[in-house]
């Protein structure tokens, strides 16, 4: 199993290689957080090969005004509005696992990776339903090729609220290859988010050392400073 989250009163687990027909389409579990007995399980509504659902997951808060909770799950493989492995991610119902909705990449690329991760990030938009970001790690930047982009995505709307770039792009750093929220690093009362690039080259350009040594990028979850360059880095 590749991923596992903690909620209120349940985890949420996935086995993104599992599959009943399709090898590697993937499936999520949610589990008692009491006893550790399965609640439920997650099918991949895009059942194709190699399509990884469940490689991430996250509990994202209230997305549809039930008062509960609900679950991300990010399947990277599938391919979004015909375009090979541009990736999607899902929202389903922490109620009762119904799918609230898919969520495409703005711009499908092929062999992004969009839902490589998903991380909640609160209410960014002030629209009182919780938000997340996804991250597409093999996304292309214009004139630089596959650096990595991160989305700010509306949990009650489905759609992009911003783009995160690396304010230098690199290739083939993997930007948004990882993220995490829920901390306030600012003192601004607001979480803020995290996301890694864990083969940035960061060292001067002829030194030894200089490749692949990685970078954490520490964006603000301020409404108003959406998109902005990254608080700091830290590497």
């Amino acid at each position: 199993m590749r991923a596992a989250i903690a909620l209120a009163a349940a985890a949420l687990l996935a086995a993104p290689a599992m599959a009943a027909n399709n090898p590697r389409t993937g499936r999520a579990f949610v589990l008692s957080g009491a006893t550790g007995a399965p609640l439920r399980t997650l099918m991949a509504p895009d059942p194709i090969n190699e399509a990884l659902f469940g490689l991430s997951v996250a509990g994202v808060g209230d997305v549809n005004g039930d008062t509960i909770p609900d679950l991300a799950v990010g399947a990277p493989g599938v391919n979004a509005l015909g375009v090979s492995r541009s990736g999607r991610a899902y929202l389903f119902s922490g109620a009762d696992g119904s799918l609230i909705r898919a969520i495409d990449p703005p711009a499908p690329d092929g062999g992004a990776r969009f839902g490589f991760v998903v991380a909640a990030t609160g209410d960014l938009d002030g629209d009182g339903a919780g938000d997340l970001v996804v991250g597409a790690p093999k996304a292309r930047s214009q004139g630089v090729g596959r650096t990595g982009e991160a989305y700010f995505i509306s949990g009650m709307a489905g759609t992009s609220l911003e783009i995160l770039r690396m304010p230098v792009p690199q290739k083939g750093a993997r930007f948004a290859f990882s993220a995490a929220s829920g901390r306030d690093v600012t003192g601004d009362g607001v979480t803020d988010i995290m996301l890694g690039a864990p083969s940035e080259n960061v060292a001067p350009p002829n030194s030894s050392k200089r490749a692949n040594q990685g970078r954490v990028y520490v964006f603000s979850g301020q409404a108003n400073c959406l998109g902005v360059d990254p608080l700091f880095t830290r590497f």
